[in-house]
């Protein structure tokens, strides 16, 4: 099981952003390398963590674009992704109607590199 974005979660590059970034990230929540779905789960949520395991209390937004195709946004606020508390991991974790519980990517979490504003 991974999450792939229009940059993969769960693949092999991870997501390499610039301290303080806003725009939409966009990924999709893979089983065996197809598009999982997720449209029936009671719950899906980001599980973000910084460089020292803590969670990662964000403001920004996180959604369901699609749950037929897996398909996530999150939009970061400005404070959200700091190049200070990076590397961040990440995983989506879906609780389903009966309580059963997922996780994308299901092996090692997505690591995260957050680079510093050119000064």
């Amino acid at each position: 099981m991974g999450l792939t974005p229009e940059l993969t979660l769960g693949g092999d590059a991870g997501l390499n952003v610039v301290s303080g970034w806003t725009g939409p990230l966009d990924f999709v929540c893979l089983e065996d390398g197809a598009p999982a779905d997720i449209s029936t789960a009671a719950d899906v949520s980001l599980r973000l963590f910084d460089k020292l395991q803590q969670q990662v209390a964000f403001a920004g937004t996180f959604v369901v674009t699609s749950g037929e195709v897996g398909a996530v946004r999150f939009t970061p606020s400005g404070i959200d992704i700091a190049d200070i508390r990076a590397p961040y991991t990440a995983r989506v974790r879906v609780t389903g109607s009966a309580g059963d519980v997922r996780y994308y990517p299901s092996a090692a979490a997505d690591v995260w590199t957050v680079n510093p504003e050119a000064k």
